[in-house]
């Protein structure tokens, strides 16, 4: 130890006036929180780092697909053109990063009660506990109970901020790293259940200490003491309320619950390490969340000021006369309020809301926001969060609408290899200027809202999340979307957006798109029946690009289940949904009876070669694993593997459930 140390816990402590241990000690007490926090910088670094690196590396393919197709079209006059195979020492770079995707982000953990984790979240929570657990009993006289006693305390204040910040929507950390808020809302629990245990290590050395001293005793009756103690309870107790079965079933409670404990364990906390000055470490958290909300507000208010009425679309039509009367009236009222949004029962167990986008709200395929709904939740500030199942019109260029689709003559047949969008009512398809969400109804709020008969106010908050761009220059030249019931949602967005994308380049680099989806009945189809119309129907215009639609029935009727449910061994169930009929209403959707065989369909498109492939996934927990086992390809030997031509593979997982 330096010979200044003394010297700074002078500084940093003015009461250090004691023996040189007990400087020494209170000078680490001191000192090694700031370290955490050197720590936690140096981390932040590198990801920025890498950022740059990715997006260096991004600009450069672009540059270079660009080059590569104008030099192809002034040659050959042709579309779609993609730079040639990769040279045999790229193929083993390509390979090696491949290998580090799949060992730290594809190969999961699994801890029983459904839950898993990747290697690359395990490594970071065991890097974590050793980290603060090293510097909580380091230098501490061999473990001497007053040298850690509180040195676990301010270890663990100081980790409130960083906790807070990976808890908010907006962040300093999400801005550097590009890391969207629900990817770090794991590291928001891990690290507050780290630090409650660091207090509670905290608390019981005091307690140990007000035993063997009885000077100390006189802390009990110091509200300072009680504060602290009473923060911690209110920790413990909102951990044991954050754990997976109780934010499944009681999500609404669950929210409310976490705002109150959490406020309260600021307060105390704040008053309890103010007596120590050591304060610092807690009112930071207040202006982090307060920027947070500040940021949310104001979106919102913007939003909804600037947000058009639309009008209802969850009314059935008239049976009657009298009631197309009662209709027609009603539709002439005078608009009322803003951000007026048209919700429709779909299913018993599937409310559409379609929201008017609001003046200057733009989103990607894939992003979600949080809706705030003051007539339907319980309190007006709920806010919920929802997969945008609408892509946003203003991103592409002006184009002509896609070419109907071809109509088969009427056929006798009840059911068709490829299905007939129009036999069940489907969802008008969203018009310009408009956000569309499909909700899965459960308890609480969501089963408010299919109740609800009328137009509702609803408050768009975000968007949130990276978004995906399967169609990016030059980066993919095969995608494979899969999703299980509600999932859809996610998935053909992006699907969506690929074919637009690519045909707003004139082909690209994308060459084939294949979009699975398993569903509990074949009538769920008409959930994204004119989403799909669309997405066949510009894919026919679109040089040198394939898309495959396949649905995979796994019951003929059956109640309700938003998982989907998926299989290695599914050929054996696969066959054609009603083979006495072929033609269909939309070209290109191929419905199937039985389980996807998921490794199959991931394998083969992997075998076909070619530079990267996009696999994304949403659905089931179950489902995003298999998914997961699938691309866990061998980089180096086999079929699919990178050195044979294979392609690298970017994984995307939008996975149900809590982690």
């Amino acid at each position: 130890m330096s010979s200044t140390a003394p010297a700074a816990a002078s500084s940093a402590a003015p009461a250090s006036h004691g023996s040189p241990s007990s400087s020494l000690r209170k000078y680490y007490q001191t000192e090694y929180p700031k370290q955490t926090w050197f720590l936690f910088g140096a981390v932040l670094a590198l990801l920025l780092a890498f950022r740059l690196l990715a997006l260096a590396l991004a600009l450069l393919r672009r540059v270079r697909f660009r080059s590569y197709s104008r030099s192809a079209d002034a040659e050959t006059g042709s579309d779609g053109k993609t730079p040639g195979p990769l040279p045999a020492w790229l193929r083993v770079l390509v390979a090696l990063a491949e290998a580090w995707k799949i060992v730290w982000f594809r190969s999961t953990v699994h801890f029983g009660f459904g839950y898993s984790l990747n290697v690359a979240e395990c490594f970071l929570t065991a890097a974590y506990i050793v980290a603060l657990f090293t510097w909580s009993f380091v230098n501490t006289q061999n473990l001497t109970l007053n040298w850690w006693a509180n040195r676990t305390g301010t270890l663990a204040a100081a980790q409130f901020p960083l906790v807070t910040a990976l808890g908010t929507k907006n962040n300093v950390i999400s801005w550097v790293t590009g890391i969207g808020h629900e990817k770090l809302n794991y590291l928001h629990r891990m690290t507050a259940r780290v630090s409650l245990i660091l207090l509670w290590v905290h608390g019981g050395a005091r307690f140990a200490l007000m035993r063997n001293n009885p000077h100390n005793q006189e802390d009990w009756h110091e509200a300072w003491f009680r504060l602290g103690l009473a923060a911690t309870i209110g920790l413990s107790a909102l951990v044991l309320c954050s754990l997976r079965p109780v934010r499944e079933r009681r999500y609404e409670f669950f929210v409310w619950f976490h705002f109150a404990i959490v406020l309260l364990f600021l307060i105390g906390g704040y008053y309890h390490t103010k007596r120590f000055r050591f304060d610092a470490y807690l009112w930071p958290c207040f202006l982090i969340w307060a920027l947070d909300r500040a940021l949310r507000t104001a979106g919102l208010a913007y939003f909804y000021l600037f947000t058009p009425s639309a009008p209802s679309l969850s009314s059935p039509p008239a049976r009657d006369e009298k009631d197309a009367s009662a209709g027609k009236n009603a539709k002439a009222q005078p608009k009322r309020g803003k951000a007026r949004a048209s919700a429709a029962l779909l299913s018993p167990h599937l409310v559409q809301l379609r929201v008017p986008r609001p003046a200057g709200f733009h989103w990607r395929a894939g992003q979600t926001a949080y809706l705030v709904l003051p007539g339907v939740s319980t309190l007006p500030v709920e806010a919920h969060p929802f997969t945008i199942a609408s892509v946003d019109d203003s991103l592409y260029p002006a184009s002509p609408s896609p070419p109907p689709t071809t109509s088969a003559p009427p056929s006798s047949s009840k059911s068709s290899s490829t299905t007939d969008l129009d036999a069940a009512p489907a969802p008008a398809p969203a018009p310009r200027g408009e956000l569309r969400f499909l909700i899965g109804v459960h308890a609480g709020a969501t089963a408010r809202l299919a109740a609800h008969n009328a137009p509702v106010t609803a408050l768009v908050d975000g968007p949130y999340g990276a978004g995906v761009d399967v169609a990016r220059a030059g980066k993919y030249d095969s995608a494979l979307l899969v999703a299980g019931g509600t999932g859809v949602a996610w998935a053909a967005p992006v699907l969506l957006d690929a074919v637009r994308r690519a045909a707003a380049a004139g082909g690209g680099g994308l060459r084939r798109v294949v979009f699975v989806w398993a569903v509990r009945e074949r009538a769920h189809v008409a959930w994204v029946a004119p989403m799909l119309r669309e997405t066949l129907a510009r894919a026919r215009g679109v040089r040198g690009l394939s898309v495959c639609v396949r649905v995979h029935v796994t019951s003929a009727r059956e109640t309700w289940d938003d998982d989907s449910v998926h299989s290695s061994d599914g050929n054996a169930n696969e066959k054609k949904v009603g083979d006495e009929d072929e033609d269909g209403e939309v070209e290109g959707v191929e419905v199937l009876a039985g389980r996807p065989d998921l490794r199959a369909l991931v394998r083969a498109e992997m075998e076909q070669g070619g530079r990267g492939m996009f696999v994304g996934v949403c659905g089931s927990a179950s489902l995003a694993e298999a998914v997961r086992a699938a691309v866990r390809v061998n980089p180096f030997w086999g079929p699919g593997s990178v050195l044979r031509g294979g392609p690298s593979v970017d994984l995307v997982v939008e996975s149900f459930g809590y982690a």
